[in-house]
């Protein structure tokens, strides 16, 4: 067998030798096929060897085997063999290469052994034979050998290499862990700390050492700040849904020492490559700092908008005021000349400037409040038509419309949702600095649950405003209702907010959809009311056959002396009171005599003196029938949207025009008694 040691007879032996001498002869011709077969191999070899070098790896072969032949060392000394393979092996020339060289070696050397003994051709060849197989056979074995040991070599510095580098990460991630400035803390699949940076040391006090092992719950302990109930473990929750995870705004970490930190955290499974868990990893950072600056900056924000909308709103109840004044001198103006002439011609610009100036006073007191709205059905044709073109005045862009020719109106309050619309128009034209089309659509739909919208089902009015801007980004859509977001760099982020509270508080919805560089569209829903929307009047009023007494009180001078010709000119009898005690002495003084008064305007806001609102519950308690109207510059006050609720019959909102007016007086002197 391979491997062991046996003597040979002397016959043997001088058969070998005789066969080695003959080959001697032949020992070129056997290395050059020796290199063949390695040329032909040389895709398998480890190295690039050249054709010398090749020769003489074919040489040594040769003469290893006719050395082990004259000798009988593959019977003697069969390890010398053994070793021959080994050093083969060691040459990295492959297994193929081994292989390929065995058999040449016994397809050359045995027919030249033939040819030499022609005569003793059977005793020779088979001795010969049988040692050149036993030679490859320890060759083999001695290549296996060695390429086995190669390997166990290569594997044992793979696994240091490995083990290097695993240390060398290992470190790498110790210390970048503990270089961030976030807290850090790890643990294994029971949720015990495996490990902890230096900031989550300090956030939690607890020491590595000392957290090492423990439950995560005990170590990173959470409440919310509001309930103070404790916060649920992270750790289960990454556990149960294996993905990432995060507190909510509102938790704070108690650490060991009983200090308090508003936090902000997420969480993370840590996966191995089969994507098995292996642990979980939390990172958090103390905001508190920066709360505390948040809300400071929300606080001075708030307090600089409240003088902002108080500055705001008196304004625009002073300028209403003013407003009313001009409006009713010039609508009487109107009345007294002729409809063709020049002067009627300029007037009724005169009267439709004050009115645009009503909507802007509008709009500044929707500011400073919020405003509930003072709806009446109105025509949104009209509105829209009327909004858009004031809104366009100079701009490049232009509007299309594309309105039902039967479109429902709608109760509401036509100065808010102008605005709503002014502020639509204006950002879609800031979308387009080169000009474009603004095309406006209102249409009436029928609104259902399946359409996901939250307002209730039923007709409603839709308002598209669809520009061809440069569009939203994706993640500013979920946002661009909020208070003081704007993509703008001098924009103040309140046109888009306002817009959303007006449409809410009239019961209905906005929406908007964008593409960037396609456009933008806002979709408003506004209640269908089948109440019609009057119709204005295109010829100047004429004076009335009004009749009874009108008791007056405000305590703008040029508005007394304006509403007081205004109801005149209507045929009212008319007395002026400045504030509400007086109205109510003259009221209660006049009650159930021939000059008792009929009905009662009254401001809303007395400056230093008694209100409208306390004016009225005295009027109450005299007369609880008594018909009184109210009227401010304060639109947006709840008494101006409620004013039944607080005793009142009727309004009117500053800056009312003469018809407005002459309405409300014929609807509360001839309503019937509730």
């Amino acid at each position: 067998m391979p491997g062991y040691c046996y003597d040979l007879s002397v016959e043997e032996l001088e058969l070998l030798s005789r066969a080695a001498q003959a080959l001697y002869t032949h020992e070129s011709r056997i290395a050059a096929a020796l290199e063949k077969v390695l040329e032909h191999t040389a895709v398998y070899h480890e190295h690039i060897f050249s054709q010398e070098e090749l020769l003489n790896i074919s040489l040594v072969n040769v003469r290893g085997l006719l050395t082990a032949l004259h000798s009988g060392q593959m019977y003697s000394e069969p390890s010398n063999v053994s070793q021959q393979g080994a050093q083969f092996a060691h040459l990295g020339l492959g297994d193929r290469s081994a292989v390929d060289l065995l058999s040449a070696l016994q397809d050359t050397c045995l027919p030249l052994v033939r040819e030499e003994y022609q005569n003793q051709q059977c005793q020779v060849a088979e001795v010969a034979a049988r040692a050149i197989t036993r030679y490859c056979s320890l060759f083999v074995e001695g290549f296996l050998a060695a390429c086995r040991d190669r390997i166990l070599d290569a594997q044992e510095k793979i696994i240091l290499a490995l083990e290097q580098s695993l240390r060398e990460s290992e470190q790498w991630l110790a210390t970048t862990l503990k270089s961030i400035g976030d807290g850090v803390i790890a643990t294994d699949t029971k949720g015990y700390i495996t490990f902890m940076n230096n900031v989550a040391e300090q956030l939690t006090c607890w020491k590595e050492e000392e957290a090492k092992g423990k439950p995560l719950a005990e170590v990173f302990f959470i409440v919310n700040e509001e309930t103070r109930e404790h916060c649920s473990n992270p750790f289960e929750k990454i556990m149960k849904t294996g993905k990432v995870v995060g507190l909510a705004n509102s938790t704070v970490l108690i650490a060991r020492n009983g200090t308090e930190r508003m936090i902000a955290d997420s969480g993370a499974p840590i996966r191995d490559e089969e994507n098995t868990i292996l642990g979980t990893v939390l990172v958090f950072r103390d905001v508190t700092e920066k709360r505390k600056m948040e809300s400071n900056i929300l606080r001075l924000e708030r307090e600089k908008m409240e003088s902002v909308s108080i500055l705001a709103g008196g304004i625009a109840h002073d300028f209403n005021n003013i407003l009313t004044a001009i409006l009713g001198n010039v609508t009487i103006a109107k009345m007294q000349t002729l409809p063709d002439s020049e002067i009627f011609r300029l007037l009724t610009e005169a009267e439709k400037a004050s009115l645009r100036a009503k909507s802007l006073t509008q709009q500044l007191l929707t500011f400073s409040k919020g405003g509930a709205p003072v709806r009446k059905p109105a025509s949104l044709s009209e509105l829209l038509k009327a909004t858009a073109e004031f809104a366009l005045s100079g701009s490049k862009a232009r509007c299309e419309f594309r309105i039902a020719e039967n479109l429902k109106s709608a109760e509401v309050d036509a100065g808010q949702i102008s605005q709503v619309i002014n502020n639509l128009i204006i950002n879609a034209d800031q979308a387009m600095p080169a000009g474009g089309v603004i095309i406006i659509r209102a249409e009436n739909v029928e609104v259902n649950l399946k359409e996901g919208l939250p307002i209730r089902e039923g007709p409603y009015v839709k308002i598209s405003i669809q520009d061809e801007g440069i569009g939203i980004p994706e993640d500013h859509l979920q946002r661009i209702f909020e208070p003081y977001f704007s993509t703008k760099q001098k924009g103040s982020g309140l046109g888009l907010a306002t817009s959303y509270s007006i449409i809410k508080n009239h019961e209905g919805w906005i929406t908007v959809s964008s593409r960037l560089g396609r456009g933008t569209t806002f979709c408003i829903y506004l209640p269908a009311s089948d109440r019609e929307a009057p119709q204005r009047e295109v010829a100047p009023a004429r004076r009335s056959e009004g009749k009874g007494k009108i008791l007056l009180m405000d305590d703008e001078e040029c508005i007394l002396e304006a509403t007081s010709e205004v109801l005149a000119f209507l045929g009212y009898e008319c007395d002026v009171v400045r504030d509400g005690v007086d109205a109510v002495k003259l009221y209660e003084k006049a009650k159930g005599k021939p000059q008792a008064f009929d009905a009662v305007i009254i401001d809303l806001t007395i400056k230093g003196k008694m209100s409208g609102k306390e004016t009225i519950k005295h009027l109450l308690e005299i007369d609880p029938d008594v018909k009184a109207i109210v009227s401010s510059g304060y639109s947006d006050d709840p008494v101006m949207a409620n004013y039944r609720e607080y005793g009142f019959s009727g309004v009117v909102t500053k800056p009312y025009t003469i018809e407005e007016l002459k309405e409300t007086l014929v609807h509360v002197l001839h309503r019937k008694p509730e």
